[in-house]
């Protein structure tokens, strides 16, 4: 085998590659380059909608030492790696992928903990299916209402826990008030509602002070007419406690 056959060989599995040796110099493939600009996160490099890692090895041909560097698509992997991070039926993440997800985030953000009122009265009165076409709906609404860089998991249930990355907990509250009109309107039989709790994370607390902070106001609203939303407030810890 020479060289050429080696291009042969790359071409064939459809792989982007740089070939380089002391007698032909250095050889790229025409995409190459451009995937090679495009890094996603860590040894992951993404162009247009295909994700690619990128390998090397050394090898001899012809007497000749040659280094190969080439782009396999892993765009399949990718996509199975991301639906096991996210929930089936809502289509936000799970509470495990939360989990790695807070591990690492640093202040400022603002928590939002909802819950969807009266759930076990839904499914209750229209079955299971039901409850899991309201579940689904509210994923919806929240992945069309969240920005790029905020964060939603399915955290039990019918909770949700939304992470804003904004200080700006009026502008938090405003958005989920949204969110929660176009819930009441999303069904004909019935009207869906949710209660949300919401609280913000800065250099004051912790990510896990918070999310219990935003627990509490969750639950005073949950006691006091549901279908509202609630910035914590120290002041509630005594309502609370009640």
């Amino acid at each position: 085998m020479n060289i050429e056959n080696l291009k042969e060989i790359l071409n064939q599995f459809g792989w982007e590659y740089q070939l380089e040796s002391i007698r032909h110099g250095c050889y790229q493939s025409p995409l190459f380059e451009q995937i090679l600009n495009n890094h996603k996160d860590l040894d992951i490099y993404q162009y247009h909608d295909h994700f690619y890692k990128l390998k090397s090895k050394a090898m001899t041909l012809d007497h000749e030492l040659i280094h190969v560097k080439y782009f396999e698509d892993v765009s399949a992997y990718i996509e199975i790696i991301t639906n096991l991070q996210k929930d089936e039926l809502t289509g936000l993440y799970t509470r495990k992928k939360l989990e790695k997800y807070i591990a690492d985030l640093l202040p400022p953000s603002t928590v939002v903990l909802l819950d969807i009122d009266d759930f076990k009265q839904i499914n209750d009165n229209y079955g299971h299916q039901v409850g899991d076409q309201v579940l689904k709906k509210l994923g919806q609404l929240i992945i069309g209402h969240i920005r790029q860089g905020d964060f939603a998991a399915r955290y039990g249930g019918e909770e949700i826990l939304i992470i804003f990355k904004t200080n700006q907990v009026q502008f938090v509250k405003k958005r989920i008030e949204t969110m929660n009109h176009l819930f009441q309107d999303s069904f004909k039989e019935f009207q869906t509602t949710f209660s949300a709790g919401i609280s913000l994370y800065d250099e004051t607390n912790s990510i896990q002070d918070c999310m219990k902070q935003a627990d509490d106001a969750l639950y005073y609203v949950k006691r006091h007419g549901k279908n509202n939303s609630l910035i914590y407030d120290k002041r509630l810890e005594n309502e609370i406690s009640k």
